[in-house]
C-alpha cells in the first residue's frame, strides 16, 4: 500500500463531522481545523487509509483526493488547455 510523502495531495476527513480538507504534504507545514492541528510530518509514511489524530484527540482518516478534486487544486497556471479548433 502506497504511504503518503512529501508533496502528494492528500485528503483528510473528519471523523466527527466529515468534514474533507485537501492539503499538499509539506514537512514543515500544519492543518489548522476546528477538531485540532494536524502537523503534516505526522502524515508523512502513513498509509493512504490510516487514521491520524488531531492534538485535540479528533480522528482523521488519510485518504488519496478523487482525481476531480485533484484537478480542481491545480492553479490555472499549471492548466493545460487545448488551442480551439
Amino acid at each position: 500500500m502506497h504511504a503518503a510523502a512529501v508533496g502528494d495531495l492528500v485528503q483528510l476527513v473528519s471523523m466527527r463531522d466529515r468534514k474533507s480538507f485537501l492539503l499538499r504534504i509539506q514537512p514543515d507545514e500544519r492543518l489548522e481545523t476546528h477538531n485540532g492541528v494536524i502537523q503534516h510530518a505526522d502524515l508523512l509514511g502513513q498509509p493512504f487509509g490510516s487514521t491520524v489524530r488531531s492534538h485535540l484527540g479528533a480522528d482523521f482518516v488519510l485518504l488519496r483526493p478523487p482525481p476531480r478534486k485533484s484537478r480542481a487544486r491545480l492553479s490555472a497556471a499549471h492548466r493545460l488547455f487545448s488551442p480551439k479548433t
